[in-house]
């Protein structure tokens, strides 16, 4: 065990030469209860120079009635810029009744704001916010309510921009039909925009009609409601200052009730972060088109849950999106993890190759608790790019590491192959779902889950890690 730990450690000092890492760090070490952790987000306070890293708190499978009342919370703790976890124990941010879940978050420099889809009611998921300060005190410790109603409002993304936070997500009021709706939060919580403003739309009201007397609609043939339908995904947003994009991708379902798992197309749009007001309508932003200009044929993009990892390099600066394709489009065999370029007011601009390797055998990482996931992050001068992939040639899921590659603000790959980002058991340890995020210059603080058995219910922590590349 010692010479395999020593092995794993000297394979990770040659692969990150002249960066530095701080030792994996697990942000709760005082957290005492047994609930497992997923889906990590991460922020950085630079006025308070501390991250704020988030999670999902609880069992993925359960319920109110059982594991003593425990489901699925919200936590968050605070990182110094030394990679110091300060919450120990973790802070709760919102522990209502049943589920809370995929939280993002965003800071406006002193504090940060937290938004979560949440299943209080029982009925339907809503969206709901809450704020911390950069000393750890929860403002809104039962969350404020950014937008309810009937059916699904969910999978919220935020950002902050031209003096408000602008948070996105979609949206079933019109259901089955999904659309993605915005709003702009004031620092103290306000919501501006009333129910919302709606930014993404892919049926017309014609197609509504025509997709009602199809003969696979609802209940017709067991085919599934989702059949033939165009549907709105899990929304992006980004920022330069200048300009709020909203980024998401046309979905069908596939023949035969298999679900929404088909990207036909990212679409963007541009917001007035200080109006709120989105401008003109959404357009096409190629990324499948782009990007296949660059791989092979037969690689595919599956977008499902995932968000198109996009940040702004700068102020008034263009934007990077980075996104994965697979041999097959399942996962499995071959992948590869490339870019695609906007210019500075929300125009595509082109694409970049970042890496390609194998897949195992194994495959299907398309959905799920540890979905295959990538971040990116930018301090003003260069780009870390983390992700996670199968990292062995062998049927089980505890092959899945984390890697990373630093690139150019143009995108270019400063790095000839992907490099490990982080370390731990790479043999019987997953390490998955990392999210980067750029503090200081030149320091880079990454999230995962890990576990140490395949069950994931049983020991998923996050941990983190301090990524220094002068």
């Amino acid at each position: 065990m010692i010479l395999k730990i020593m092995l794993t450690c000297i394979l990770v000092a040659c692969l990150l030469e002249g960066q530095q890492l701080s030792p994996p760090v697990l942000v709760t070490p005082s957290l005492l209860d047994s609930q497992p952790q997923f889906f990590p987000a991460l922020a950085y306070a630079k006025n308070a120079g501390v991250w704020l890293a988030v999670w999902q708190h609880g069992n993925p499978n359960g319920d109110e009635t059982s594991n003593g009342g425990k489901c699925q919370d919200i936590y968050c703790a605070r990182i110094d810029t030394n990679g110091t976890v300060l919450d120990p124990a973790g802070i709760a941010v919102c522990t209502a009744a049943d589920f809370q879940c995929t939280p993002s978050i965003a800071s406006n420099g002193d504090d940060v704001f937290i938004v979560r889809h949440d299943l209080r009611k029982g009925v339907d998921w809503d969206v709901y916010g809450a704020r911390v300060t950069s000393a750890g005190q929860v403002l809104d410790p039962d969350g404020k309510l950014i937008s309810g109603g009937d059916h699904n409002q969910c999978y919220a993304d935020i950002v902050y921009a031209g003096g408000n936070y602008y948070t996105a997500w979609m949206d079933a009021r019109h259901f089955p039909e999904y659309r993605i709706f915005g709003s702009r939060i004031t620092s103290a919580g306000q919501v501006l925009d009333g129910t919302g403003t709606e930014l993404i739309r892919f049926m017309t009201d014609d197609g509504m009609a025509g997709w009602a007397s199809d003969p696979f609609s609802p209940g017709k043939g067991d085919y599934g409601w989702n059949n033939h339908m165009k549907q709105a995904g899990v929304p992006t947003l980004a920022t330069n200052d200048s300009i709020i994009l909203v980024i998401d991708a046309l979905q069908t379902s596939g023949a035969e009730g298999t679900g929404l798992f088909d990207a036909e197309e990212y679409y963007l749009r541009k917001i007035n972060p200080v109006t709120g007001i989105p401008d003109g309508i959404a357009v096409e932003y190629p990324v499948r088109k782009t990007l296949a200009l660059i791989w092979p044929a037969n690689y595919y993009v599956r977008a499902n849950c995932e968000r198109l990892a996009t940040i702004s390099i700068g102020a008034n600066q263009p934007f990077l999106s980075v996104e994965m394709a697979y041999e097959g489009g399942f996962g499995c065999n071959g992948g590869i993890l490339a870019g695609a370029k906007i210019s500075a007011n929300g125009l595509p601009a082109g694409a970049f190759m970042i890496s390609s390797f194998p897949q195992a055998v194994y495959g299907y990482r398309c959905f799920g608790m540890r979905s295959n996931s990538k971040s990116v992050a930018c301090d003003g001068n260069q780009v870390l790019c983390a992700f996670d992939r199968y990292a062995q040639a062998s049927k089980k899921q505890g092959s899945v590491n984390v890697f990373g590659s630093f690139l150019t603000k143009d995108g270019a790959i400063q790095d000839t192959t992907a490099k490990f980002i982080v370390f731990g058991d790479t043999v019987n340890a997953i390490q998955s779902n990392p999210k980067v995020n750029a503090g200081p210059a030149g320091v880079f603080m990454v999230l995962w889950q890990e576990e140490s058995r395949n069950d994931i219910s049983a020991d998923s922590r996050i941990k983190s890690c301090l990524v220094r590349k002068p």
